[in-house]
């Protein structure tokens, strides 16, 4: 049988027998040595002393209970649990705010069997077991059928209400095991709303078999309030991080189509529109102009196919644009980033220049194109924005396997501060997520002279070097 409830009651009892008795010996005693100093031997006398110290009882007793004789309660003894409910609000991780619970708890009150339930973040409809010390507790329970038993009304339940509200209502028997399992004293819930519960806190009977006073269950109270803040803040920072990995799965998969996009665009242009339409007309037109022909119409015939020349050109450069040539050969980076450069020299009277440092290797053909995205971007801002006449990019290949690739874009700009992503303007977050996709580090700074300097550092394949030779060997 289970003996620990009448054991506690036994316990209560007796300690409430001997805390009575000493009050009153004490009380007793002073009333006898003020009664001999003051040497009142009227009947009179003495029943005002008596009256006096009746009167007094209740200030008498807090005192000799909470510091002379039971100091137990005196609010010293709290400081694990106050330093608990610190150490709670300034860690996000859920394991760490149980950890930090139940140690509080364990130092404050002699070590008492403990148990603690937080909201499953794979499956919200259970409460999943994080801790649990010496209490036979199942693994989940389930946060529906925890929600109706615990009404947000009530923050602490001894076994003897809830035993009540089981028997009372119709509930799911798999919660049985609240009022079975041997042991417990208390169950706090922890309700971020009056709907929404983030967790449940079984606390068991002392190891010492002292009671709970109602300065204790008032500490406890106000840890168990800290508990759900910073379980409501662990959840939302859980929810925040779920939702950042949702968008940036979302942006790297339109990333990806754009790609798979643009590369069928150009290459259905290059080889049905220039390779076939344009290169057909041109080899005719070509075969029609012959040295016999009438002068005026040779030159009109000239004129067309110098505009079909123009229009093979401008195709060539949309290509070129929608999907770069060489973007896919793990070689291609340095030519692919010298027609970005000369791109960018066309559109501005500044110098742009590329700067090759050691020997190239091969490059994941996902870096390629990540770090050319952030290339455009960093030269599209230094050209729009920088008021400067120079852009150096800088590309420098590692000399060991293990190092990392680093792709510099540097300004002589007026600016004299660090870029910050703008309002409605995508630009910089792009190349954050951009550098995020390939596990890079990237930094944008002021330069001493007042330009901007963009970083790049990353690994130069995905995929083992071997595999990377192999692939463009063949």
């Amino acid at each position: 049988g289970n003996f620990v409830p009448d054991l506690y009651r036994i316990d209560h009892v007796l300690s409430w027998l001997f805390r009575q008795l000493s009050i009153t010996l004490v009380i007793l005693l002073l009333l006898g040595g003020v009664a001999s100093i003051v040497d009142v031997r009227s009947p009179v006398g003495l029943l005002w002393i008596a009256v006096v110290f009746v009167l007094a009882y209740r200030a008498i007793a807090w005192l000799l209970t909470t510091v002379a004789i039971f100091g137990k309660n005196h609010p010293s003894g709290y400081q694990p649990l106050i330093g608990a409910t610190r150490r709670m609000m300034a860690t996000l991780e859920s394991k760490q705010i149980v950890s930090e619970l139940a140690q509080g708890i364990q130092q404050t009150f002699g070590g008492p069997p403990l148990a603690c339930y937080a909201q499953d973040p794979r499956d919200p409809t259970m409460l999943v077991v994080l801790h649990s010390d010496r209490l036979r507790l199942p693994l989940t329970l389930s946060n529906m059928a925890c929600t109706a038993i615990f009404q947000p009304e009530q923050a602490l339940f001894d076994q003897d209400i809830l035993r009540q509200r089981l028997a009372m209502s119709a509930h799911d028997p798999t919660i049985d095991v609240l009022v079975t399992t041997p042991g417990i004293a208390f169950w706090a819930p922890l309700w971020q709303t009056r709907t929404q519960l983030l967790g449940v806190v079984v606390l068991g009977f002392r190891d010492d078999l002292d009671p709970y006073r109602p300065a204790d269950l008032q500490e406890l109270q106000r840890c168990f309030d800290a508990a759900t803040l910073a379980f409501a803040n662990s959840a939302a920072f859980v929810e925040r991080q779920r939702d950042t990995t949702t968008i940036r799965e979302l942006y790297q998969r339109l990333k990806h189509i754009q790609d798979e996009t643009a590369a069928g665009i150009a290459r259905e242009i290059h080889d049905e529109v220039m390779n076939v339409g344009v290169r057909i007309n041109l080899m005719t037109l070509r075969r029609i102009l012959t040295p016999d022909l009438e002068p005026r119409l040779a030159h009109s015939l000239q004129e067309v196919i110098d505009g079909e020349q123009a229009i093979s050109e401008t195709l060539r450069n949309i290509c070129e644009r929608l999907y770069p040539t060489g973007l896919d050969d793990p070689l291609g980076f340095p030519s692919v980033l010298q027609r970005q450069v000369n791109r960018a020299q066309a559109s501005w009277d500044g110098s742009c220049q590329l700067v090759n440092v050691g020997t190239p290797t091969p490059i994941a053909p996902v870096v390629q194109r990540e770090a050319l995205r952030i290339a455009r971007e960093a030269m599209a801002n230094a050209v729009k924005h920088s008021h400067g006449t120079e852009i150096v990019v800088t590309l420098t290949y590692p000399e060991q396997a293990h190092e990392l690739i680093g792709l510099e874009i540097r300004d002589n700009g007026t600016t004299h501060a660090t870029a910050r992503p703008r309002a409605g303007n995508f630009g910089m977050y792009n190349m954050i997520e951009s550098a995020h996709m390939i596990n890079a580090q990237l930094s944008i700074t002021a330069a001493d002279d007042g330009g901007t300097i963009v970083t790049l550092l990353v690994a130069r394949a995905l995929e083992p070097l071997e595999r990377m030779e192999e692939i463009y060997a063949r």
